[in-house]
């Protein structure tokens, strides 16, 4: 099982490399980039499509481990809700508070929906 979680891990890893390149130019074209100025330590605008590409390239890689994925339910969910937020907010601009209020809504799916976290273990972990 860890040489599986190994595999997995190196799978999200490529998927994401791959991810970011093939939609680079797609965020470019639609906007979604982040232009320099003010904090900002980049000098050409910078396309925001991280968080997609690892919460995809996560996804995918969960989905081709063989394990149940029931216990892993609310985990995907407060991610997607994070990633989502994180759209929204690259391309609205989001206010703190918000942003905080959904990080709050998600670490509280995560933790208290499903299994809860004492249950929550790391696939072949014995226990």
């Amino acid at each position: 099982m860890r040489w599986e979680l190994f595999a997995g891990g190196l799978l999200a890893f490529v998927l994401t490399a791959v991810l970011l390149w093939v939609l680079g130019p797609v965020a470019r074209r639609i906007g979604l980039v982040d232009h320099p100025g003010g904090r900002k330590t980049h000098h050409h605008p910078t396309p925001l499509i991280g968080g997609i590409a690892m919460f995809v390239a996560f996804a995918f890689s969960i989905l081709m481990l063989d394990i149940p994925l029931s216990d892993y339910r609310m985990l995907f969910a407060g991610s997607l809700l994070l990633v989502v937020v994180g759209v929204i907010d690259d391309l609205h601009e989001l206010s703190a508070a918000r942003r905080f209020i959904a990080q709050i809504a998600a670490s509280l799916l995560m933790t208290l929906g499903g299994r809860g976290a004492r249950r929550f273990r790391l696939p072949g972990d014995a226990g």
